[in-house]
């Protein structure tokens, strides 16, 4: 399993960086071209990510690890980068908005 995004006039696929083999999903991508992925790790955990099909480079990415390991993103706001999902805790599923910080690559 690849990620893959139009860049220009073509498809690219990509994996996210340390990501086991086979285990890169996009899940959606905003006006401004910004992919919402996430990976399996090894440990079987999930880490979510986000990046511009423009700068694939591993310091183009973004991880999100300031979110539970159990979180798995849904979907991405169009314009804000704001995003929603769901993590287990205890055994219970809970929703969660993920808020990025204004002129910063964080959460």
């Amino acid at each position: 399993m690849h990620s893959f995004a139009r860049a220009s006039e073509n498809w690219i696929s990509f994996d996210a960086p340390g990501a086991p083999p086979n285990s890169t999903l996009a899940i959606g991508i905003n006006d401004h071209r910004d992919v919402l992925g996430v990976y399996r790790q090894p440990d079987g955990t999930f880490r979510s990510y986000i990046v511009n099909p423009g700068n694939l480079a591993p310091e183009g990415f973004t991880f999100i690890d300031e979110l539970p390991s159990s979180s798995f993103p849904e979907t991405i706001n169009n314009n804000s980068g704001t995003f929603v999902g769901f993590y287990t805790a205890g055994g219970i599923l809970h929703g969660m908005v993920a808020t990025p910080n204004p002129g910063k690559r964080d959460f």
